[in-house]
């Protein structure tokens, strides 16, 4: 007999698991009760109790634990639950398991307990409750307060009205507020994209891997909206297409420079630090994306130069006095070089460090 916590209210009272035991499990279940009467979870360890009481007296050879997640992060309460449930199956010896719980919440730790022992049954507590007005108020007021005490529920139903309560009243601040309407549907649509794909916990564990990378991403989307933002108003003020492409092209390469050059130098430091020796893929892009600056940078000056009835003639000539064809080629040519002469010498540095493994 197995009930689940998934959200760690247990803990909340100072009560830790696993709880193994019917002794073990009725004095945590009256400290509970008595601590936290109105938690569901309460009627979850006292159902665990009473199933564990019919079934020894029916005559099966029954144990009772509770096990226990994060009432922060879901990911780390999937992960507490398994390590708790196999610990539980390798003490005791468990064949079969009935799993416990007041609603699907705890119930997505289903297929996680079935890879570790098979689950032959599933008991959902539901409470019962008066259908009056007063009940309904009440029940009500539980909600609320566990939207507000529960990170899990407060970040969503409190942090992201928050954030759009907080952005309008700069908007009226600064004489905006026509924009309101657009901003809160922004916010609202980007807190729900993030939530229906989960991209708040993959993010998370994108971070927890690779602050230094995360870091430089985060900084290189910040340089590429900037360039974009800039680059668009260069735009509105070009009086021809050839001198919008220069303009364009001669404020956007700093900063899509600068993000590319980010990005290469984060995972180059990251690999520096694990002892990575394929460093050199991150070198050779630093040199290329240079040269790439450069090339650009020479094509848009020369652009600039053109007049504004130039001709599809004088552009073509324009850039091939830019030199750019010449600065790609070379840049084949370096990568070539580059990928060549490191290969040689990685694949010698693995063979020696593998003599000496053998010596």
């Amino acid at each position: 007999m197995l009930a689940v916590d998934v959200d760690d209210d247990i803990g909340r009272v100072g009560i830790r698991t696993p709880i193994i035991g019917k002794a073990n499990l009725l004095k945590a279940a009256v400290d509970f009760a008595t601590k936290r009467p109105e938690d569901s979870d309460t009627n979850v360890l006292f159902t665990a109790l009473s199933l564990v009481e019919k079934l020894s007296k029916e005559g099966y050879n029954v144990e009772v634990a509770v096990v226990s997640g994060d009432p922060v992060d879901p990911i780390k309460a999937d992960l507490r639950v398994r390590d708790q449930v196999k610990a539980l199956v390798e003490t005791l010896g468990i064949d079969g398991i009935i799993l416990v719980s007041d609603g699907a919440e705890d119930e997505k730790v289903v297929p996680i307990i079935q890879n570790i022992a098979p689950i032959v049954s599933v008991k959902r507590v539901i409470v019962e409750q008066l259908r009056g007005v007063e009940e309904t108020y009440i029940l009500i007021g539980r909600y609320i307060k566990k939207i507000i005490e529960e990170p899990r529920f407060a970040k969503l139903f409190l942090g992201v009205p928050g954030i759009v309560i907080t952005m309008v009243s700069a908007l009226a601040l600064l004489g905006m507020l026509q924009y309101a309407l657009t901003v809160a549907f922004l916010i609202v649509g980007i807190a729900m994209m993030f939530r229906g794909f989960e991209l708040d916990q993959k993010l998370q564990a994108w971070w927890s891997s690779s602050p230094i990378t995360s870091v430089a991403l985060i900084l290189s989307s910040i340089s590429i909206i900037i360039g974009v933002v800039v680059a668009s108003y260069y735009a509105q003020a070009s009086e021809s297409t050839i001198s919008l492409i220069a303009s364009v092209i001669n404020v956007l390469t700093p900063f899509i420079g600068f993000s590319i050059t980010a990005i290469f130098t984060a995972r180059a430091i990251v690999k520096i630090m694990s002892g990575d020796i394929r460093v050199w893929h991150d070198i050779a892009g630093l040199i290329v994306t240079a040269m790439m600056i450069v090339a650009l940078y020479n094509l848009s000056q020369t652009l600039n130069k053109l007049p504004l009835s130039a001709g599809p003639d004088e552009v073509l000539r324009a850039v091939m006095e830019s030199k750019i064809l010449l600065w790609l080629f070379a840049a084949i040519i370096v990568i070539i070089i580059l990928t060549t002469v490191f290969t040689l010498l990685e694949d010698k540095l693995i063979s020696i460090i593998r003599g000496r493994i053998k010596r």
